[in-house]
């Protein structure tokens, strides 16, 4: 008789810690707007896969949540905001609670509708509204860095390589809300070095940046901030190699620090350094477990088995943790129910995914530690480093951006029942 993996057995005992002692109900529907099809298909598909496959994970080793199943409703929105509001109403009538969401644009669209039906949204990173622009927060769940931290990190980061003071930047960004959000506290740091900020912004979808990067070639700026998206990063970056722009003196967002975002340009990029909301590899206990159990049996989502891994990949397994670690939290409250909106929002409201459960979840070091409460709504604005080798993202030791300490409790929050 196998004995198995020791590691493997104590991690699973840690995740069954706590499990309670009450009759389990029916299984807890969560549903998922996504954008396998349309312009960012090849994004949308990994992480859709790596969402869907975490959960499907556990339903399979772990029977779902303390022995929740959990039933994955899908609604394929191509990504555009037309189909948006007609997912998430399919979603609710196929009896969702909770709705995880693609983009900022779903998240305004969306947001006097999940106030009035107490169905939470859920987002990891980038969502910046603008002030005023919301009917009410109350069930907007944006966890993880927000485009203005992001920025901020990136700033600090090339500011850490190299005395900014008197010096020129250049933010080239995709032109839209969400990166616009940003250009004020950008404005701030650069006044706090006393350097000189030049925004170039590049109208959707990117492609067109032969101006700016005239302008980049005659500013020759100590620095470049490139807060792109889909085809801008590869664009941008082929630019800076015919300048002669080092990649080194680049500093990318998060989108523009996946593996597609490089891969067109792979040697010209060799250099390049971004953040990221985790990590890329398959190097993980929680990756090696998709592969051993959802695909051993063969209900894995992807097609391409190299693509597991993948930073859009292990994003959507984030994703995952962080809706099946809810529903854990919101259990421990509630009983192992189906949880509704009210429910869901204050389990979204009390997250816990320390260092110690992340590594009892098998998931330590693909993302970091996030922690939320009344008051600290995104848990974190901490981001991973990560430097392009000419063919993968190689982790860097550093990391950018703050790990937020939770705030006090709010007499606003959510009791749920």
């Amino acid at each position: 008789m196998k004995r198995g993996n020791p590691g493997q057995w104590a991690r699973w005992g840690a995740l069954m810690l706590g499990v309670l002692p009450l009759m389990v109900s029916a299984e807890q529907a969560i549903g998922v707007l996504q954008y396998r099809t349309g312009p960012y298909a090849a994004l949308g598909t990994k992480v859709a896969g790596g969402l869907e496959d975490y959960l499907t994970l556990l339903n399979l080793r772990d029977g779902g949540v303390n022995g929740q199943p959990i039933k994955l409703l899908s609604c394929e929105t191509g990504y555009r905001m037309d189909r948006v509001d007609v997912c998430a109403r399919q979603l609710q009538a196929r009896g969702a609670t909770v709705l995880n969401v693609p983009s900022n644009g779903a998240m305004l669209m969306l947001d006097a509708w999940s106030e009035q039906q107490r169905m939470p949204l859920l987002m990891t990173g980038g969502f910046t509204p603008e002030p005023g622009k919301l009917a009410s927060t109350s069930y907007q769940f944006a966890l993880g860095p927000d485009a203005a931290a992001e920025a901020e990190a990136m700033w600090r980061t090339l500011a850490q390589a190299q005395v900014l003071r008197g010096k020129t930047v250049v933010d080239l960004y995709l032109d839209s809300d969400y990166a616009r959000a940003a250009l004020p506290v950008l404005d701030g740091l650069a006044r706090q070095a006393e350097a000189r900020l030049i925004h170039l912004p590049v109208s959707p979808p990117g492609e067109e940046q032969q101006a700016a990067w005239g302008q980049i070639g005659r500013l020759k700026p100590a620095g470049v901030l490139l807060r792109g998206w889909d085809r801008m990063t590869p664009v941008a970056l082929g630019k800076a190699a015919q300048s002669g722009l080092p990649m080194s003196r680049i500093i990318g967002s998060s989108w523009s620090g996946l593996e597609e975002a490089v891969q067109p340009v792979a040697l010209q990029a060799k250099g390049y350094t971004s953040v990221s909301l985790v990590a890329e590899g398959q190097r993980f206990p929680v990756i090696e477990d998709i592969k051993r159990v959802v695909y051993g049996q063969g209900q894995g989502r992807m097609l391409q088995r190299q693509d597991l891994g993948s930073v859009a990949y292990n994003r959507g397994v984030m994703q995952g943790i962080i809706l099946a670690e809810a529903l854990r939290g919101g259990q421990s409250r509630f009983g192992v129910r189906s949880l509704d909106g009210r429910q869901w929002a204050w389990s979204l409201s009390h997250l816990n995914l320390s260092p110690s459960r992340l590594q009892a979840l098998g998931a330590e070091g693909i993302m970091l530690p996030l922690q939320t409460r009344c008051q600290d709504r995104r848990g974190s604005t901490q981001l991973f480093l990560q430097r392009w080798d000419g063919r993968r993202w190689q982790p860097l030791p550093e990391k950018a951006g703050l790990a937020l300490s939770p705030a006090a409790e709010s007499t606003s929050c959510h009791e749920g029942a």
